[in-house]
């Protein structure tokens, strides 16, 4: 499938992303003194040691299932309205969005639709309601329903300026928080949620809510950062996955613990990611991580010709240590 950060995140656009970012931190640490102390969103355990600090939020890593969480955390009704009023995710929906649509379309939407239409044939999962939580601008609900193999495709989406931008694509969306839905007029074949669970103040609750949307026998597709993956580990605090939005930040084994412990049964774990070398070179190449302690990838990282990156890109997908987790899961009776 092959692309590049650049491409889906264009570096121009950096300083404006990072401006946004600044001013949705500062909101949030305006609020720190209302925040509380959360166990483990994974599994629920009590026993945690700290694992580090970013942006003066702190994050714990749980000793059970291993899984990093933000904690003390914004409460779920403050987190809620920071996410609706958040200036970052109105920076992505005006400017890297649109800057980056086709190759998202292309190289990410398409082939995930098709992927998940592949799922559904292979499982005998019915394609008459999807459901994606999380829906943001509706790239993927777009491309859903371009595919014609869907019966009906609603969005879930509780920011406002992304909710508007589904709108104007003709897409069907519900502007709140998915946990918000009590049912649905009929139970939904697919739900998917794309980095989205990362953000919610409790996953374990945000499972039961699409597990409740389902039909026995359903298909739950979910993509989040891995904790334990290539560029995150590298480049440590200074990966742009660990930030004031990703609260909970999960291992294969931990995001597969708990979607059993909800009511599923795991039909794919994959970490099928395109960026971590791409991310570790970028940051190598601008003078930004020093890699002389570890001669192997200091010389896999400064060589000029891509190709022996892209093969260490393939070994880190198909021995599930890329940063990308995608896991998918049918519902028991």
């Amino acid at each position: 499938m092959g692309f590049s950060e650049n491409d889906i995140r264009p570096r121009h656009l950096d300083e404006g992303k990072l401006a946004a970012m600044r001013e949705d931190i500062d909101w949030l640490r305006a609020r720190k003194a209302s925040f509380i102390p959360v166990d483990c969103p994974a599994c629920g355990s009590t026993e945690h040691s700290p694992a580090f600090e970013k942006y003066s939020f702190s994050f714990a890593r749980c000793a059970s299932c291993r899984t990093v969480f933000m904690t003390p955390r914004a409460p779920e009704p403050l987190l809620g309205e920071f996410y609706a009023r958040s200036a970052l995710y109105e920076y992505w929906n005006e400017h890297i969005f649109p800057a980056s649509r086709d190759v998202r379309m292309e190289k990410i939407f398409r082939p995930r639709v098709a992927d998940i239409l592949e799922l559904c044939d292979r499982h005998g999962v019915g394609t008459g309601l999807l459901v994606d939580a999380g829906a943001a601008s509706g790239m993927f609900c777009e491309e859903a329903l371009k595919s014609g193999r869907f019966g009906r495709v609603v969005g879930v989406e509780p920011g406002r300026a992304q909710a508007a931008a589904c709108r104007e694509r003709g897409i069907e969306v519900m502007e709140l928080p998915l946990e918000k839905i009590s049912r649905l007029a009929k139970p939904a074949d697919i739900v998917t949620s794309f980095e989205t669970i990362e953000h919610v103040f409790a996953p374990r609750d945000f499972v039961r809510s699409c597990r409740n949307l389902l039909a026995p026998g359903g298909l739950l597709v979910l993509t989040c950062p891995n904790i334990e993956g290539f560029d995150i580990l590298t480049l440590g605090t200074d990966s742009d996955s660990l930030d004031a939005e990703h609260i909970n930040l999960f291992t294969p084994d931990s995001l597969c613990r708990m979607l059993e412990a909800e009511g599923f049964t795991i039909v794919r774990r994959a970490t099928p990611g395109e960026l971590d070398t791409d991310i570790v070179h970028a940051r190598v190449r601008d003078g930004k991580l020093d890699l002389s302690a570890q001669p192997f990838l200091q010389q896999l990282f400064q060589m000029e010709e891509n190709a022996p990156r892209r093969a260490f890109q393939e070994f880190l997908k198909t021995a599930g240590l890329s940063s990308h987790l995608h896991v998918a899961a049918r519902k028991l009776p």
